[in-house]
């Protein structure tokens, strides 16, 4: 494989552009498909001829981008003509790596900006930061939860997920931990499965754990009944209102329709 040519930045302060060669299927980075001072150039469409034309007489640097692997013969042509204009140019092998060897080869006036004001590359360290700031916040309440619902559970062994989040999530804002009621919960449920953590005491005597299971089972029927008596009574409304429209059609045709009863 030929050794890139070694050279400083590109000048590009009076003019001249950027030759990105690419391989079948690829396209430039969307932020440069315009820009003035990058040239794409489908290098799978060429051969050993057409290349000295195919490159412009005021391009200052090249990248070889992704794509498909250019064909041995005019990869060798294309750096025949690099070396012999002494270019210096960079092997990149996606669109990602692409974009960054432009942001840094483009003098910074000329970098494209996004609406945010931000360059990709700055985009891409915010990204990194952030992903780095919620695993973090992940670990931190991993162990808050592991610290304070284990205890929560010796105080109330019957409390369920939705109470203790709420429960937990008071202790959090106390302690200035940044988190949501909900992301409380898919901690407590991870804890429960780590730690096989269970909302039955340890030490329940077989007798105690006979009524906790009486209790659960309660709670369940009067769950269902709850329930039904709302289904009941959703039904026992929608009779109400037919019966009143009912009356309110016999109130207004009278005994002139349907005679009298």
């Amino acid at each position: 494989m030929p050794v890139p040519v070694q050279r400083e930045r590109p000048d590009l302060s009076n003019g001249g552009v950027i030759a990105v060669f690419l391989g079948e299927g690829a396209e430039l980075p969307t932020l440069y498909q315009t820009h003035p001072l990058v040239l794409p150039i489908e290098a799978w469409k060429l051969n050993a001829k057409m290349v000295d034309g195919a490159i412009p007489s005021n391009t200052r640097a090249a990248v070889f981008g992704h794509g498909k692997r250019l064909d041995r013969d005019i990869f060798t042509s294309i750096h025949e003509v690099l070396k012999k204009r002494r270019l210096a140019y960079l092997m990149r092998d996606s669109e990602d790596a692409v974009a960054e060897t432009l942001v840094n080869l483009l003098p910074p006036a000329n970098r494209p900006r996004l609406a945010s004001g931000l360059s990709p590359s700055e985009i891409r360290e915010q990204e990194q930061q952030e992903q780095q700031r919620k695993i973090a916040a992940r670990g931190s309440l991993k162990g808050f939860v592991t610290k304070h619902y284990p205890e929560l559970l010796k105080e109330q062994p019957l409390i369920g997920v939705a109470e203790a989040s709420r429960h937990l999530f008071r202790i959090a804002q106390r302690e200035g931990l940044g988190t949501t009621v909900g992301s409380i919960a898919q901690a407590i449920r991870i804890a429960k499965r780590d730690l096989r953590l269970t909302t039955r005491p340890a030490s329940a005597t077989p007798e105690r754990l006979l009524v906790l299971t009486r209790i659960d089972n309660a709670i369940a029927e009067l769950q269902a009944c709850r329930s039904y008596i709302g289904e009941l009574e959703a039904k026992n409304a929608d009779l109400e209102a037919k019966v009143a429209k009912a009356k309110e059609v016999f109130t207004a045709f009278g005994p002139d329709v349907f005679g009298d009863r």
